[in-house]
C-alpha cells in the first residue's frame, strides 16, 4: 500500500506520517534523502532525527540513487521530502569576480561565456555524483577567444537598427558601445548533434550565441546512455550553456526559452534523470507566479 502525506510547509507531515508508520507494528524504514547543504538543511535533519529517535526507525542514507536503493521485503519505508535542488551562485560569483575573466558584460544583462561555464561547472559537479560521466568539461578543454561585443544594455541606448540583425544576431552601432572579452570554443570534438542545434562558433559574430537557433523548444540527443537525460525550463541565459550543457546529457529537451510550463504527460513518458529550470532572478516571479 502506498501513501501521499502532502500539506504545507511546517504543517506537520513529517510527524503525522510518522504515526502512521508506527501504527503499521511493522519493521521501520526511513529513507533518508536530504543532502546537507547548509546550517539550515544541518537543523531540519537533526529535528527529525530527533522525532524518529524514540519510534525505533532505521534510517537508509540515500541523497542519490533513489532508484537503486533495495528495501526489505517486510516493514514500511517514510520517504520524504525528495525535494528541489537549488543553486544561488551568488557565493561562487563572489568568489571569482576578481577572476582575469569577467563574469557579467558592461553592456548586456547577461552573464559572459566565463560567467556561463562556473554556473555549468557547478551543475554537473553535481549531477556528476549519481552520474560520474556527466562530469564537467575542465577550464582548460576550452580555447578562451577574445571576442568583441555589443549587447542588450547598448542597443537600448543606441536605439538600434533593425538592419544590424542577422540570422537572429544582433550586430551592434556604436564601437564605443561594444567591449572585448572571451568567447568560450570548444577544444574537443563537439558532437553533430549539437552543431546542427547551435551555430555558435562562427569566427565574424559578436554575439556570442545565435538566439535564433537557440530561442525555440528542440530535442538533442547523443546517444550516449552512460548520460543522464533532462528537460530544461530556461530564459535567455541558457544561450552561453545551450550547447555544454546538451554535451553532457544523453536527452535533452529544451523548452522554448520563458516557457516554465509544466507539461506532466511529457514527463511521465521520458521520465527524465532531471528537470532544470535555468532562470535569473529577475524572472523567478515568472516561473513561481504564487
Amino acid at each position: 500500500m502506498l501513501t501521499l502525506v502532502i500539506g504545507g510547509s511546517a504543517s506537520g507531515k513529517s510527524a503525522f506520517a510518522e504515526r502512521l508508520a508506527v501504527q503499521s507494528g511493522l519493521p521501520r524504514f526511513y529513507v533518508a534523502t536530504m543532502r546537507v547543504w547548509d546550517a539550515e538543511s544541518e537543523r531540519r535533519v537533526a529535528r527529525h532525527r530527533d522525532m524518529r529517535r524514540e519510534k525505533r526507525f532505521d534510517t537508509l542514507e540515500c541523497p542519490i540513487g533513489l532508484d537503486r536503493l533495495i528495501l526489505p521485503a517486510r516493514g514500511t519505508a517514510l520517504l520524504e521530502d525528495v525535494g528541489v535542488h537549488t543553486f544561488d551562485l551568488t557565493a561562487l560569483f563572489e568568489a571569482h569576480k576578481n577572476d582575469e575573466y569577467k563574469l557579467y558584460w558592461k553592456t548586456d544583462s547577461h552573464w559572459t561565456d566565463y560567467g556561463a561555464y562556473l554556473a555549468y561547472e557547478a551543475l554537473f559537479d553535481y549531477i556528476s555524483e549519481a552520474f560520474p560521466a556527466a562530469a564537467p568539461r575542465q577550464f582548460s578543454e576550452f580555447e578562451w577567444q577574445e571576442d568583441y561585443y555589443g549587447g542588450d544594455i547598448s542597443h537600448y541606448l543606441e536605439y538600434y537598427n533593425v538592419n544590424n540583425v542577422k540570422n537572429g544576431v544582433y550586430y551592434g552601432s556604436t564601437p564605443l558601445m561594444r567591449e572585448y572579452n572571451v568567447l568560450r570554443v570548444p577544444a574537443f570534438s563537439v558532437p553533430s548533434q549539437i552543431l546542427r542545434s547551435v551555430d555558435r562558433y562562427k569566427t565574424d559574430h559578436i554575439l556570442t550565441y545565435d538566439i535564433a537557433a537557440v530561442q525555440f523548444g528542440k530535442t538533442i540527443q547523443t546517444n550516449r546512455p552512460e548520460l543522464p537525460s533532462a528537460i530544461i525550463h530556461r530564459d535567455s541565459y541558457s544561450g552561453q550553456m545551450y550547447d555544454i550543457l546538451a554535451e553532457r546529457l544523453d536527452t535533452t529537451v529544451y523548452k522554448s526559452m520563458w516557457d516554465y510550463t509544466v507539461n506532466l504527460s511529457q514527463i511521465k513518458q521520458m521520465q527524465p534523470d532531471y528537470i532544470i529550470y535555468l532562470v535569473a532572478e529577475r524572472n523567478i516571479g515568472e516561473v513561481f507566479p504564487y
